[in-house]
């Protein structure tokens, strides 16, 4: 009889098996939705056990090829006593995984995590993660051809749910189809509360000025500013760390507040033996006006000396604690869609064309007035005063062709932006409006226009007989009016505008960025037209022009003064130039003096009284160092986005102290010490031409080198480096030392001019732990 039992119960398995596709997760792949409609219509499916509840859900109802789509894992649990994990669990725990099976060309981004709760597990362990339920949002970005429609998305999931006694591991196969459409997809109403409910609580990031961390033994210091407002009380202030093993989850987080500064002391975990570099995690306080809740990822620095500490504090604290500590309030409290990306089909977040429109032309109008277009300004003003003499249709037709240009300008930014959007560029997010200016090959033609126009109306050169207006003066013998002069101003003027954004233009601009692209050009046509209004309504009525004074004497002088206007300009794309390749100026001074060079040459020895054969030597003379001009900041540029792209590591330096070198001596590492100062030409020189080669690099990184940057751009208050310079013999820099590895051997000073071999075989002697032989 037990042999019959035990067919009998595997016919029962059988059965169940059998049974098993009717649960409702099955039903789904199996072609319908838990609702009846066909797969491809359904954006949700689900998984249910005795405890918890897991949907995928999409919000939107479709796919847009190209586009970022927003996938979410819902996890309810069906007892409140019940919760499930954060990315950090905290004590010992288990956070939801995902593991997909995406079509070919879709990619999924990272779990974006809401805001957790902590809560206890017995008596001695502290969790962080959500009670009830939670839901997570996945970003996945589709290709730009999808041959299949609808797509099936497939889920792997894992989770752990727990209560204070006991946890249940669960797991299921998630599968759900989405249609493929051409226009952006709606919001799938059923979900788009609880998809907005989860986005207002994802903590948004702070700007990295807005905190700083440091520690001290086992116990590190967080301080932020602008979270909350000065006086605005807080309870329950925590830190959630983002990363396992970092802080101990249930330390208590002792809080100090001053202003609009909140202090917290975290405690190290007890497992780690060292502090990150970095501290990331979120920061959630329950305050008068609700929830707030904010994300830091701050780099984790030993504490220096304690007035050190106290400056920085203290001067952080006053700018917070001013009108700026507002705007880091608007900043941290922004939608938390906006800090990962932003998509088009959002219910509510746009503008109407109408409003755009009408925030376009009054951004437009009032560019006019920012301080990026006053030098074209000046410009364009000396225009309609020379021609003030002339007859009234001249001067209307002057201004008609720089509204053109202006025109024409906005247009083709437009035309930029579109093609990069329909292209899919994953950079997308990052552009906007006055984007050509983070190229700095774009930074640096501009600064150098803006020298050659204001050396030109310095007197260095005259424009009129000079290379740079050949193409101007054969428009004026053609048409006798110069109209091509007014459009290239209208054009310049625009280039200009790029870095400004007035008011009323952030909204028109934004909704120009995801709106369709006919709508997009109107945005951008309007934004022309509100630029280029004040000038043609001054040239249809010229007698407005009485009021300018009469053509003199007067106008060399003005035109001078002028020229600083175009220098000052100069001097901010060269800073701007500076900072986006990582202090390379250097190169863009160099092609400005080339330049400067060649355009006195042009106007020096190209002049009409001059002979021939002389006019033709200066004019080939002047045209070579104008294109060689453009070498050496372009040469920087190229260098500095190929290490970006990660083709060439930096150097890693690490500030020098008396400690530090003895501290590599002990562990027998070799150490190869740069005395350098911002001010050392000759220093910079060598740092990205000889210490910054891939020759270079490569000796260190193979032969363990540590990279020692003792800085002398200001006196140093420890007198280390002084101490170092004298105890050498110098007291100047550049001063390149070599400690072997053998700490019984001296150092070595290097020559003042150094090349890349002769780098290479010191850090050679320096691993190998030999004698050093001349």
């Amino acid at each position: 009889m037990s042999y019959f039992r035990f067919v009998a119960v595997l016919l029962a398995m059988a059965l169940l098996a059998a049974a098993w596709p009717l649960t409702p997760r099955q039903a789904m792949a199996e072609g319908q939705a838990e609702d009846g409609q066909p797969l491809a219509a359904s954006n949700q499916v689900e998984y249910e056990d005795a405890r918890s509840r897991v949907r995928l859900l999409s919000e939107g109802t479709s796919i847009q090829p190209g586009q970022t789509f927003n996938l979410g894992l819902h996890m309810e649990l069906t007892d409140p006593a019940w919760h499930i994990y954060y990315r950090n669990p905290g004590d010992p725990g288990m956070p939801p995984s995902i593991e997909w099976d995406l079509p070919e060309g879709f990619e999924a981004g990272e779990i974006i995590w809401p805001t957790p709760v902590r809560f206890t597990m017995g008596e001695f362990a502290t969790n962080f993660g959500y009670k009830g339920d939670a839901l997570l949002i996945i970003p996945i970005q589709a290709p730009e051809t999808i041959e299949d429609n609808p797509i099936i998305i497939k889920a792997d999931v894992e989770w752990q749910a727990c209560d204070d006694e006991m946890c249940v591991p669960g797991e299921a196969e998630l599968e759900m189809a989405l249609p493929v459409r051409a226009e952006a997809p709606a919001i799938a109403e059923r979900w788009s509360e609880r998809f907005s409910q989860s986005w207002q609580n994802v903590p948004p990031r702070m700007e990295p000025a807005q905190a700083t961390a440091t520690y001290e033994g086992s116990v590190a210091t967080l301080h932020i500013y602008g979270m909350l407002e000065a006086g605005l009380e807080a309870e329950d202030v925590f830190f959630y760390p983002s990363d396992e093993g970092v802080i101990a989850p249930g330390e208590a987080q002792p809080v100090q507040r001053e202003g609009h500064r909140v202090s917290l002391r975290l405690t190290r975990d007890e497992f780690a033996d060292a502090f990150p570099e970095q501290l990331r995690g979120v920061v959630s306080a329950d305050t008068a006006d609700g929830p707030r809740s904010v994300y830091v990822d701050v780099p984790l620095r030993p504490a220096p000396d304690g007035e050190a500490i106290a400056s920085l504090d203290a001067a952080l604290l006053s700018q917070y604690d001013t009108a700026a500590a507002a705007e880091a309030e608007r900043v941290s409290r922004a939608p938390a869609e906006a800090d990962y990306y932003e998509w088009s089909g959002a219910a509510g977040g746009r503008l109407s064309i109408s409003l755009a429109i009408i925030g376009a032309f009054i951004g437009g109008l009032i560019l006019n007035l920012m301080p990026c277009v006053f030098p074209v300004l000046s410009i364009k003003i000396m225009g309609f005063v020379s021609h003030a003499g002339h007859e009234k249709k001249l001067v209307r037709r002057h201004g008609y062709f720089f509204g053109l240009g202006v025109l024409a300008s906005f247009l083709v930014l437009a035309g930029l932006l579109m093609a990069i959007r329909a292209a899919g560029d994953e950079a997308l997010a990052e552009t906007g409006w006055g984007f050509q200016l983070q190229n700095p090959v774009f930074v640096a033609a501009l600064a150098a226009l803006m020298v050659a126009v204001g050396l030109n109306l310095a007197g260095v050169f005259e424009v009129g007989s000079g290379l740079m207006n050949a193409a101007a003066k054969a428009s004026e013998r053609v048409h006798g009016t110069g109209y091509a002069t007014s459009f290239s101003h209208g054009i310049l003027a625009t280039a200009l505008a790029t870095p400004c954004t007035a008011p009323f233009m952030g909204g028109a601009i934004g909704y120009a960025l995801t709106a369709p692209q006919v709508e997009a050009l109107l945005v951008f046509a309007f934004l022309g037209v509100g630029m280029a209004t004040p000038y043609v309504v001054l040239s249809i009525f010229p007698a407005w022009l009485k009021l300018l004074p009469k053509p003199g004497a007067w106008m060399e002088t003005f035109k001078q003064v002028m020229a600083f206007p175009m220098f000052a300009v100069a001097a901010w794309l060269i800073w701007l130039f500076h900072t986006q390749t990582d202090g390379r100026m250097l190169h863009l001074f160099a092609g400005l003096l080339v330049l400067a060079i060649g355009l006195w040459v042009l106007g020096r020895w190209t002049t009409p009284w001059r002979r021939q054969p002389v006019r033709i030597a200066g004019m080939a003379v002047a045209g070579l160092l104008i294109v060689a001009s453009f070498y050496p900041p372009v040469h920087a540029a190229r260098e500095y986005q190929a290490e970006q792209a990660g083709t060439a590591d930096r150097l890693e330096w690490v500030e020098y102290s008396e400690d530090v070198i003895e501290q590599a001596r002990q562990r027998r590492q070799p150490v190869f010490v740069d005395f350098t100062a911002d001010w050392c030409i000759t220093c910079k020189f060598q740092e990205y031409n000889v210490l910054e080669t891939s020759r270079v690099r490569g000796a260190v990184r193979d032969r363990n080198i540590k990279m020692v940057k003792a800085d002398w751009t200001q006196r140093d208050p420890t007198g280390d480096v002084g101490r170092a310079l004298a105890e050498f013999g110098r007291n100047s820099v550049p001063l390149y030392v070599v400690y072997s590895s053998d700490p019984d051997h001296p150092p070595v000073v290097l020559p003042t001019v150094i090349t890349p071999g002769m780098v290479e075989r010191a850090l050679d002697w320096a691993a190998s732990g030999r004698p050093w032989r001349e």
